[in-house]
């Protein structure tokens, strides 16, 4: 290797380096939809007083990181497009190319689908899955899904195989009421649609309503959980760990774990105490929409209710749920659509003009 090559490698290694420096939010990737009409907000990391440049669809946006490292800018609102587009983040520290690239950009409508396991359901469990799973090529249609996750405190990064082009391979194990919403207003309104999946079998409404949505001693019992969790020596962790497991729940959903009834190893231990969260206030909030924020959206579609089902005030908690939600969404956040099976079959529409409801008995 001569010295000229050698060179030329210890460069591109060390911008390389430096490049892993600048991060993107996970919700930002290959093959995403970009809201239309509003100005989308892009965010990530980078090193303090770092200057950002963020380039798309003819703009360019500047910003500077701050003393944590974050960053934002905000694109103004673009009109929605089919055309794949590329979008170049670049660092006033690194000087070679390439910079960061996401690839396959769409413009169009972008939904949160969220709730328990009827939005949880995937189209492989469908009655006779084969045909509409071998029909479901809609390029314009992208399905993200967000890994399951509970914890007290408020994440920025969440778990993900990132966005994908919606078809017969990606879309089995996509939520059916997702897919099915997204192909009608795909179909109706020829524009892109983009689909978040957040959500989460056996799930009530609490775990996913951010200190927001509650008050008093609600709010209290949230900072003694919070404590509890931060404060948490490896003991405590073990003692939680196997009290959670002694519950028949955790024993028929999370057996693999045990060994003789308890924890088998110091990961079974870890796994355990998270989930033993998992019905907590704000737990689930925390660790799937919280990373979410603040990504341009048209709305969310919410399919919960059965794990609240005794819950005589569950539409206090559903206005609970919307308001604190857009009190970190705020504008990006038009529409919500929400459905509950109680003892009445309800469902009920948030809009900007307020909210509505409507309930007929289904005995």
């Amino acid at each position: 290797m001569n010295i000229k090559t050698l060179a030329l490698l210890l460069a591109t290694l060390m911008a390389n380096s430096v490049q892993a420096g600048l991060e993107m939010s996970k919700v930002f990737g290959d093959n995403m939809v970009l809201q239309r009409d509003i100005p989308v907000p892009v965010w990530g990391l980078g090193e303090p007083g770092e200057k950002v440049t963020v380039k798309f669809n003819g703009q360019e946006k500047t910003a500077i990181a701050g003393t944590d490292g974050k960053w934002i800018v905000r694109l103004d609102p673009l009109k929605a497009s089919g055309e794949g587009q590329t979008m170049t983040i670049s660092s006033s520290k690194i000087t070679q190319s390439p910079h960061l690239q996401i690839t396959n950009i769409l413009v169009g409508d972008v939904w949160i689908c969220s709730g328990q396991s009827n939005m949880e359901f995937p189209m492989k469990n469908l009655a006779k899955p084969e045909e509409e799973t071998a029909n479901a090529d809609y390029p314009q249609i992208r399905l993200l899904s967000v890994d399951g996750k509970c914890i007290p405190i408020p994440q920025n990064s969440f778990g993900s195989a990132g966005w994908r082009n919606c078809s017969p391979k990606s879309v089995a194990d996509f939520s059916a009421a997702g897919y099915f919403f997204g192909r009608k207003l795909a179909q109706e309104l020829n524009v892109p649609i983009g689909l978040i999946n957040c959500s989460w079998g056996g799930t009530g409404i609490e775990p996913w309503t951010p200190p927001e949505g509650f008050k008093g001693a609600e709010l209290e019992q949230i900072r003694k959980m919070q404590d509890t969790f931060t404060k948490a020596t490896i003991d405590d962790r073990r003692r939680i760990a196997e009290e959670f497991s002694q519950l028949p729940f955790a024993q028929k959903i999370l057996g693999h774990y045990l060994k003789d009834g308890k924890p088998k190893d110091g990961n079974a231990v870890e796994c355990l105490f998270l989930y033993s969260f998992r019905t907590k206030p704000t737990c689930i909030y925390n660790g799937m929409i919280r990373p979410l924020i603040p990504y341009a959206i048209k709305g969310v579609i919410w399919y919960q209710g059965e794990s609240n089902a005794s819950d005589m005030d569950y539409s206090e908690k559903q206005q609970a749920l919307i308001n604190s939600w857009r009190s970190y969404g705020a504008k990006a956040i038009s529409h919500s659509i929400l459905c509950n099976w109680l003892r009445f079959e309800t469902t009920m529409c948030f809009l900007n003009s307020g909210f509505s409801s409507t309930t007929r008995s289904v005995n």
